[in-house]
């Protein structure tokens, strides 16, 4: 296989994977308003694009350039669709007319493409997209922002721009004459924009802090190729391959990142859903409950003899301090309640004590080894031990 075909595999087999991360992100579950099935049909649709496109790099079927022109055709209704859905209202029937339109002339032709001019039918889609994918983004930008929250105005605004950066990569994907790179850069388009909608969740963010780091990760990459340049040597040609490849690898640890980061304030968030759904009675009902959290898989209630060797001066310590982490547990602690608190710790594997209550004297250890260093886990744990002990005492919440 040639270099050049082994960057252009690499680059759209990572990008397919990225998509995959951004579906999985995304649930199965939709919202009334159907956002996330639009989202998941544009993912449908460029995987089905760049899946098809790679298995004919890989195994040369002939059908399978068939399915990729298809595919590609469908892009710029998808699109559209998405961008109705994020902004509440249908767009102009010229829009659509001239999407589907094009999409069925492109899906009609695509059986034909054997016996057609491969250069005549790139330049064709490449206008076609060229122009879906400019009217699309200008509608977005000059719309009415005053209809949408200012969440909805970032989100779309970052979707806006992420359209406009899409055409200029996409156009490397066409081999018409004069368009020729090195690599197809279409890949890493879509592997920013999904890194954009993992960034969608927080809208608070504004716009610069997630350019800056894409800006500074396209930077990290130009020096690195740049380094390589000097151990190695290389030509034009195989330094642009090389970045393309870094920046695709890096942008898909990126998403990974984002994907994970999403899932554990997901679950996170879920911990006080548990405290405002909880409908039982007592803090015992409500620590089995608890217990059965994915969050704190494995929270260990101690009460009675469990406790017995922990004396007065540790008791009276961790009525103080509510809930303890075992980073900072032994702060402001005496020798002897130090030796008491990394007993309990390690006895346990656990990431958190909390206090429940002194008669009885009740503790509930807890090991979230994944947000043990997260800012807001304390606050969170605290709320719960705060439920917990104000239900041991038999008050009202």
């Amino acid at each position: 296989m040639a270099p050049s075909l082994v960057a252009d595999t690499f680059v759209s087999a990572v990008a397919v994977v990225g998509l995959l991360i951004l579906r999985r992100s995304l649930g199965g579950a939709d919202g009334p308003d159907g956002i996330n099935g639009r989202f998941r049909l544009v993912i449908l649709v460029l995987v089905w694009m760049l899946g098809s496109r790679v298995f004919f790099w890989l195994f040369g079927l002939e059908f399978l350039r068939v399915v990729n022109l298809a595919a590609a055709a469908f892009i710029p209704l998808s699109m559209l669709l998405l961008c109705e859905g994020l902004m509440r209202r249908h767009s102009a029937k010229i829009f659509k007319i001239w999407t589907i339109f094009g999409a069925t002339v492109f899906v009609v032709m695509a059986p034909f493409l054997p016996i057609l001019s491969e250069t005549a039918v790139g330049v064709a889609l490449m206008t076609f997209q060229l122009i879906s994918f400019c009217a699309i983004g200008y509608w977005v930008i000059t719309r009415n922002r005053k209809d949408l929250s200012a969440g909805e105005n970032t989100l779309i605004d970052r979707l806006a721009w992420s359209l406009f950066l899409i055409i200029p990569f996409a156009a490397t994907d066409f081999r018409v004459g004069f368009i020729d790179t090195p690599v197809r850069l279409s890949g890493v388009a879509i592997l920013v924009l999904c890194w954009l909608a993992l960034s969608f969740n927080g809208i608070r963010t504004n716009h610069w802090p997630v350019v800056t780091s894409i800006a500074l990760l396209f930077v990290a990459i130009a020096t690195s190729v740049a380094a390589a340049t000097c151990i190695v040597e290389l030509n034009r040609t195989e330094m642009f391959q090389l970045g393309a490849v870094f920046i695709c690898a890096a942008l898909l640890l990126q998403i990974h990142a984002e994907a994970r980061s999403l899932k554990t304030e997901e679950q996170r968030t879920s911990l006080l859903r548990y405290i405002i759904d909880f409908h039982g009675e007592g803090s015992a009902e409500f620590l089995r409950g608890l217990q059965a959290h994915p969050l704190v898989s494995g929270a260990v209630i101690l009460e009675g003899a469990d406790l017995n060797d922990f004396d007065a001066a540790f008791r009276s310590y961790v009525g103080q301090k509510q809930v303890l982490s075992a980073a900072t547990a032994e702060h402001g602690a005496s020798q002897d309640i130090s030796e008491q608190l990394r007993w309990l710790f390690e006895k346990y594997s656990a990431t958190h004590v909390l206090h429940i209550g002194d008669e009885p004297f009740q503790l509930v250890v807890v090991n979230m080894p994944s947000i043990t260093r997260e800012p807001g886990a304390d606050l969170e744990l605290s709320i719960v031990q705060r439920v917990a002990a104000l239900m041991a005492k038999g008050r009202a919440l």
